[in-house]
């Protein structure tokens, strides 16, 4: 016959297998109430104390690792953001609760759970998660650096932060760009630069940095740079007063880029199925340079346009046009730079003052 103190020790054991199953069970019964959403007020203790729970057992579930648990811990938590009459008041104090508790999950050595928690952050923009979204930043993995990046833009877009930590994150997001090999990365990288309005002369300088990742792979696209040039471009076409500095330094960017893709298409270095990109950055790297000719007032003659040679696909034409941009850059009122103007060194040049 089992004694009393073994049957109270398996008892117990048996309870608590019982709690933590209905614990990660509970996140795919969890709901919020509809009027717990809605709420315009600040939470009562009693309210905050209920959400803290659901909130928790939530991230039990996404550190659970259990695909079908993680899968709907996630979705708990982004859920509100997609309910109607969901209150502004509601989601700044949730996504202030959730961003808390991200950090730790950062730590999981479960590549699924890494990668669902910056999902999270990715929904829940809040100043609360940004440890947890450096920590992703950083990770080893671009399955994990593709969400965390979406999740600064986010933050920066939301204007959440503060004027010093807008000032950190960008110097630390220019850094992460400069030396990010993977071009699903970069983009929200570059996007995040951009969120911030007063930021270009800082987007552009980090393109002439990019330069030299394209000097040593030539296949890399440069999808990503022909869509941040655009929107510099678009931004400062729509100025009423484009800053001169940033002008030139869009057509200084905008040169090299062009040279470069031309050279390398025309070299024969771009594998066929890469070509698309290279075409793309010709193109936008064309319109800036010709927008930035009109805005300085350049008396140099204006290089023709790259769409006959670009459909012809006559990368040695294209060649020639770069040249004939870099001609016009190196005289009044440019006045760049041989230096300037390299494209033959990985290491990015300043420009001369």
């Amino acid at each position: 016959m089992m004694s009393n103190r073994r049957l109270r020790t398996i008892s117990s054991g048996l309870t608590g297998v019982v709690l933590l199953m209905i614990s990660l069970s509970a996140a795919g019964q969890d709901r919020l109430d509809a009027g717990v959403l809605g709420n315009p007020d600040f939470w009562s203790p009693q309210q905050r104390q209920d959400i803290e729970g659901f909130v928790d057992r939530q991230i039990a579930a996404i550190a659970d690792g259990d695909e079908s648990q993680i899968n709907q811990g996630r979705a708990n938590l982004t859920d509100p953001t997609r309910t109607p009459g969901v209150s502004d008041r509601f989601m700044s104090q949730f996504s202030e609760l959730v961003g808390g508790k991200l950090e730790a999950l950062m730590a999981a050595d479960d590549l699924k759970v890494r990668v669902n928690t910056m999902v999270v952050a990715m929904g829940l923009p809040h100043p609360a998660a940004l440890d947890a979204i450096r920590q992703g930043l950083a990770d080893e993995s671009a399955g994990v650096r593709y969400p965390a990046a979406r999740a600064i833009e986010g933050l920066l877009s939301s204007g959440q932060l503060s004027a010093a930590q807008t000032v950190e994150i960008l110097e630390e997001i220019q850094q992460l760009i400069a030396n990010e090999d993977d071009v699903y990365v970069v983009q929200p990288l570059l996007d995040a630069m951009l969120a911030t309005p007063d930021n270009t002369g800082a987007v552009l300088e980090v393109l002439n940095q990019r330069i030299g990742r394209h000097i040593e792979q030539p296949e890399a696209s440069f999808a990503p740079e022909a869509s941040a040039l655009q929107s510099v471009l678009s931004r400062l076409g729509t100025a009423q007063e484009p800053s001169p500095d940033e002008v030139e330094d869009l057509a200084r960017v905008s040169a090299r880029h062009l040279i470069l893709a031309a050279r390398q298409l025309a070299d024969g270095e771009v594998p066929e199925n890469g070509t698309a990109s290279h075409v793309e950055i010709i193109r936008a790297s064309s319109v800036a340079l010709e927008f930035a000719y009109q805005n300085r007032g350049s008396r140099e003659l204006q290089p023709r346009g790259v769409g006959r040679p670009i459909t012809d696909q006559n990368w040695p034409a294209v060649v020639r046009i770069a040249e004939n941009w870099v001609q016009v850059l190196k005289a009044e009122p440019f006045n760049f730079t041989d230096a300037d103007l390299n494209v033959t060194s990985s290491a990015p040049q300043a420009a001369a003052e």
